[in-house]
């Protein structure tokens, strides 16, 4: 932005006024591009604890995480488990799942959220660990679940689960479906923080 005003205004004065003008939604942005400056002055740390107070005081749904960006805020052992899937899939094998997930982390945390496309980059993300981990590199995620079950990998129950989530995947989120989108809100965290508890359950194998 390049602050418009009288000449003897100061450059501060003038862009503070402009920014008074802008919707008050475009603060979010404000915030992700601010993190680079004070970054690059060493003091990013203290710029990211004044900013979650300042959004954790008007109930903001947002959190500013250490990279730079605007996180949804989770209860506190969901954004645990977000972590944790992220950790777990540093490793330079997983590195196609790894990109799914910061696609569907991307779109979680997206202003309007993009629901579908965040349940299916996570959905994705398993499946390929999944491949990744029992060495099925054209399999589908049925051909896992199958696969599991062959090797006793887990328990019966916890492949019914994961077969169930395949079947939730199939019926509301697949790509390239052509029908609406029906998940709720909660529905849509459940999903995807069901599928980010089987990434870390692939990793953990």
């Amino acid at each position: 932005m390049s602050g418009a005003g009288n000449p003897p205004s100061g450059r501060r004065q003038r862009i503070g006024r402009d920014l008074g003008a802008v919707d008050w939604k475009r603060v979010y942005d404000l915030i992700v591009r601010l993190y680079p400056e004070f970054q690059r002055v060493g003091v990013e740390a203290a710029y990211r604890e004044n900013v979650n107070l300042i959004l954790a005081a008007y109930g903001s749904a947002w959190d500013l995480g250490p990279d730079g960006l605007l996180h949804r805020v989770l209860p506190a052992a969901a954004q645990a488990q977000i972590i944790e899937g992220l950790e777990s899939l540093r490793d330079r094998a997983y590195t196609s799942a790894l990109d799914l997930y910061k696609a569907a982390r991307e779109a979680y945390d997206a202003r309007p959220r993009r629901d579908r496309d965040a349940c299916s980059n996570m959905f994705d993300a398993m499946e390929a660990i999944a491949k990744i981990t029992l060495g099925l590199p054209s399999a589908t995620f049925g051909n896992c679940t199958n696969e599991l079950r062959t090797r006793n990998y887990f328990t019966p129950d916890i492949i019914a689960i994961l077969e169930r989530i395949n079947a939730l995947r199939n019926h509301c989120f697949g790509h390239g479906m052509t029908t609406p989108f029906v998940l709720t809100p909660p529905e849509v965290d459940f999903a995807y923080l069901s599928c980010v508890g089987g990434i870390i359950l692939f990793a953990r194998t």
